[in-house]
């Protein structure tokens, strides 16, 4: 991968409350033989109504939500190894991944991880734009 590609999707998990998991290849060549190798992990979501129903103002909270992000979203993070030789890169992708299901898959599988995901990116994006 190079620096102008768009993260290529190398596989995904499905988790135990419904939700799925996007591994995506997003490294780029740094020097020579050298490469940052990044595994985004991506978990799309999904804003609904009965997410912010603990919202002072349930429906308008949802509308301006859907307004401004979108009703499609994803919870995403990076992991990222740099320096890493172009031939182990494959292997590195594996590691990460592993690693990051073995650390947080207890965690994006709970009920109610879709609904505090969708929150918490409300409450940022309230915290920047009032």
């Amino acid at each position: 991968m190079t620096a102008e590609q768009a993260p290529v999707l190398i596989g995904g998990t499905d988790l135990e409350n419904g939700l799925h998991v996007e591994f995506h290849d997003a490294s780029r060549i740094m020097a020579g033989d050298r490469m940052q190798v990044t595994l985004l992990i991506r978990v799309p979501l999904k804003a609904v109504r009965a997410h912010f129903s603990d919202c002072a103002q349930p429906d308008a909270a949802y509308l301006e939500f859907i307004e401004f992000i979108g009703e499609d979203t994803a919870f995403e993070q990076r992991k990222v190894r740099n320096f890493v030789d172009r031939r182990e890169a494959p292997e590195v992708l594996r590691e990460l991944r592993e690693e990051f299901m073995r650390s947080n898959r207890s965690y994006l599988s709970l009920g109610y991880f879709e609904k505090r995901s969708i929150l918490r990116k409300y409450r940022v994006w309230l915290e920047q734009h009032r």
